[in-house]
């Protein structure tokens, strides 16, 4: 796939990666490569970074998350993407990491995800 930039074409990949493409050209810094399958071929002076997603569950569905980090607002919407929302309507979001850590997500805070790791989301409306 050519895009424009030079040096690039299509094969298949992993879906499991994001992948960054650095050129030489002083211009282009970065390129995102979309998780199809595309295959980078570099030359000489040209770099290429993967970032893996990690495998999370959230109220035991498979998620893949891309980031190192995960909000409590970002889980609440995995578990319910359509809501309800607002209100009364309040979520308690607890986490479990596969060496058996465990906690809980406040509205405002995040937590670093690992692979494997566990999110219960449950509505708790306030009455």
């Amino acid at each position: 796939m050519s895009r424009g930039f030079p040096n690039l074409s299509s094969s298949r990949r992993s879906n499991s990666q994001r992948s960054f493409f650095s050129l030489s050209a002083p211009v282009i810094s970065r390129l995102m490569i979309p998780r199809d399958g595309t295959e980078v071929h570099l030359q000489k002076d040209e770099h290429f970074y993967s970032q893996k997603t990690v495998t999370i569950f959230v109220n035991g569905t498979q998620e893949s998350w891309p980031h190192r980090k995960i909000s409590y607002d970002q889980a609440v919407k995995l578990a319910f993407p359509q809501g309800p929302f607002g209100g009364d309507i309040r979520y308690s979001v607890s986490w479990t990491k596969p060496d058996g850590q465990e906690g809980s997500l406040r509205p405002g805070h995040t937590v670093v995800v690992v692979e494997q790791m566990i999110f219960d989301v449950r509505n708790t409306d306030k009455s």
